[in-house]
């Protein structure tokens, strides 16, 4: 069960995306649960609460606590970095204020149906990315690790290092064999130390990326230009 939440005080907006996204569920077959919320507070107690959501349609101008506050206790708080947040707002200008809540995309008022079905689709395409696990021999055993909790990947001597959401976890091997089997347009190799996880980059630079861990990693100078036009390239995916 896909699981979508709509937040807006507006309920002909919310209805308007409940419509369309029911439609979509309909003619695709496609199991899709869609709850409606009219504030910030009450979307955020009912995630406390344990509700998970894949996708939320946040308004940014909630009369009580907005949508940028929802989503700062969302990634902040909550330590929720993999629910995907689609801002709608009825005017444009919040691209500093989003930046850090790292939004799915930026929906402008009035909405269009198939910006709706897009960005659901998108959201849906993603999360079934986040379902992947990586592999690796430890001795005679074999583990997984869902690439969803893994930050990045770093080299030390022979062994690999496996920075998680969660824990650390080493084995021996080569960073070249992880690069080959990570999914390419999610995992960056910024260093012939590192491979990290796009979507947990918090903060890009010329020559050094922050992940929202709080770690600080270089960009090698050969991977500079590449880190750059992958970074934007996925940003123009967004739009």
């Amino acid at each position: 069960m896909y699981r979508v939440a709509v937040c807006d005080d507006d309920l002909s907006v919310c209805s308007q995306v409940e419509k369309v996204i029911w439609e979509y569920s309909k003619n695709q077959s496609l199991p899709i649960e869609v709850d409606v919320y009219t504030s910030g507070e009450e979307l955020c107690r009912c995630m406390q609460g344990a509700i998970e959501y894949h996708i939320i349609f946040l308004d940014i101008e909630l009369k009580m606590m907005n949508g940028v506050e929802v989503g700062k206790i969302i990634r902040e708080k909550m330590k929720n970095e993999i629910v995907h947040i689609l801002y709608i707002s009825a005017v444009q200008g919040y691209a500093m204020d989003l930046f850090a809540i790292r939004p799915l995309n930026f929906l402008v008022k009035p909405l269009k149906e198939e910006d709706i079905i897009k960005n659901l689709e998108k959201s849906m395409e993603l999360s079934h990315h986040d379902n992947k696990v990586f592999e690796f021999k430890l001795g005679k055993a074999y583990y997984k690790v869902a690439l969803k909790d893994i930050y990045f990947f770093t080299s030390e001597g022979k062994k690999v290092k496996i920075v998680t959401n969660k824990d650390d976890l080493e084995y021996y091997g080569k960073l070249g064999d992880v690069r080959d089997t990570v999914p390419q347009e999610d995992f960056l190799t910024i260093h012939k130390s590192y491979i990290v996880n796009s979507k947990y980059i918090l903060q890009y630079k010329y020559d050094t990326i922050t992940l929202v861990s709080g770690e600080e990693l270089p960009i090698s100078q050969a991977y500079r230009k590449e880190i750059r036009e992958r970074l934007l390239h996925q940003r123009r995916d967004r739009k």
